[in-house]
């Protein structure tokens, strides 16, 4: 089945059933994306890397859209031995990276790591694409995932029809 039969085939549905059967595809497309994403992320610590997941599936009534994003969990924080970390507060760090930075008002720019260590200035890091290098070569797998999860749907209401008749 092609997307704009499943499409038409999803509207026939009563919107709960096909709320629930969108919410289902979703999830089974953003697993494959979160993998994606997780094998593509640098490794220093590790906890950027745990800390992507997606979000629950936010279902708009009005417009009748179903929306999920891949990004890091929020308020997750990581005790480490250099302080706690909050992954969502630096990941876009790691994605396009940082210019060259000097105190503006201050003779030098402290840092915390263990003892207080002063800098006259940080140096430039280049960033590190990650979500859309990983949505980019998972986007087919991630489809064909959605499809199948629908069609599982439509399989499934179909033979709930089936027996409902049936009894009658």
């Amino acid at each position: 089945m092609g997307i704009e039969q499943l499409e038409s085939a999803l509207l026939r549905m009563p919107d709960e059933i096909a709320i629930r059967v969108g919410r289902n595809a979703m999830r089974a497309g953003a697993r494959i994306l979160v993998e994606a994403v997780k094998s593509r992320m640098p490794v220093d610590t590790g906890t950027a890397r745990e800390s992507i997941d997606y979000t629950r599936v936010k279902h708009y009534p009005t417009s009748g859209t179903l929306f999920l994003a891949v990004e890091p969990k929020k308020g997750l924080k990581v005790e480490t031995p250099h302080g706690t970390r909050y992954p969502r507060k630096y990941m876009h760090l790691i994605e396009r990276g940082r210019r060259e930075v000097a105190p503006k008002s201050a003779r030098a720019m402290r840092a915390f790591v263990g003892v207080p260590r002063y800098f006259m200035k940080a140096r430039a890091v280049t960033g590190h694409p990650v979500f859309q290098p990983a949505f980019a070569a998972s986007r087919t797998a991630a489809e064909q995932a959605v499809i199948a999860e629908v069609e599982l749907g439509l399989k499934n209401y179909e033979a709930k029809l089936k027996t409902q008749k049936s009894m009658l």
